[in-house]
Parts: C-alpha cells; sequence; structure tokens
C-alpha cells in the first residue's frame, strides 16, 4: 500500500485582549512596576490608548471591559504573571483593581479575564 497518511495539528489563533503600549517605551522594550496592594484603573478609552499606560492607568484595547466584569473577578495580564482583582466598575467605563501580585509589565500585554462573558 503506497497510502501516506499524516495529521496535522494547527493551532487557531483567536481574538486576543492586550494592554496598551506604555507611556515612553520607544524601544519596545521598556516595562512598569505594578505593586502589590496598589491601585490601577483600566481604561478602554482612545485619550489613554494615545498617552499610553501607566503605574496607575493601563489601556486594555477590549471596549465592552466595563460590561465583561464585575468586582470581585480578576483580570490576568501577561499570561498570569499579574493578578488584579477588581474592586469596582465606575460609570464612565473605568475598571479599578487592586494589584494581587508585584511584577513588571510591559507594553502589549496578553489579558485574559476568567469566568467573564465577553463579545469576542
Amino acid at each position: 500500500n503506497d497510502t501516506n497518511v499524516r495529521g496535522v495539528l494547527l493551532d487557531t489563533k483567536g481574538p486576543e485582549i492586550r494592554s496598551g503600549k506604555l507611556q515612553k517605551d520607544d524601544s519596545g522594550h521598556e516595562t512598569i512596576a505594578l505593586v502589590q496592594g496598589e491601585t490601577i484603573t483600566l481604561q478602554t478609552t482612545p485619550e489613554r490608548r494615545d498617552e499610553g499606560s501607566t503605574e496607575t492607568h493601563l489601556y486594555i484595547d477590549y471596549t465592552s471591559l466595563h460590561k465583561s466584569v464585575q468586582p470581585g473577578m480578576k483580570v490576568l495580564l501577561d499570561d498570569g504573571a499579574i493578578v488584579l482583582s477588581v474592586t469596582s466598575v465606575e460609570s464612565n467605563g473605568d475598571v479599578v483593581c487592586s494589584i494581587d501580585n508585584s511584577g513588571e509589565l510591559r507594553s502589549r500585554a496578553g489579558v485574559n479575564l476568567p469566568g467573564a462573558n465577553t463579545d469576542l
């Protein structure tokens, strides 16, 4: 039998949520330090995107973020290296979080919303 059978495995990449570019990150290699116990505000506005992310205000490229999370939920940054706990969702769409563990965050890090209903 001259049949040549081969299996193929594909990793189909779906939509991803990412943080924004950091302020003053011209090289693409800069990081910011997020400190356990501090507060950080997640924002999805074009103004925050253009201003860049800081230790206190982080741009997230998912405009429905405020509809998908609620207080008590976790937000994982950089494949879970940094964990945030949602403390409040403001009427203007800001999502206020406490930082559960310290870590360095780079530009365009992946964002995971475990248990959240998203429209992606």
